[in-house]
């Protein structure tokens, strides 16, 4: 039996400016932050309830 989605995963290029959207546009809050080695964050979680989670994760630009 299939509940639900458990998590899904976004690579995304600008972390603060989406998550800026999923925070204060859609009211969603953060649950988690991760460390990225060389400072900053490379991911952030943001909670959609039931006990899932949305994955934001900081991914290089593409080369033009």
């Amino acid at each position: 039996m299939i509940a639900g989605p458990h998590h899904l995963a976004i690579q995304v290029v600008d972390l603060p400016h989406v998550e800026r959207f999923y925070v204060d546009v859609l009211g969603l809050t953060v649950s988690r932050r991760w460390p990225a080695a060389g400072g900053g964050e490379r991911a952030v979680w943001v909670d959609t309830g039931g006990g899932a989670f949305l994955a934001l994760e900081v991914v290089p630009p593409h080369p033009s």
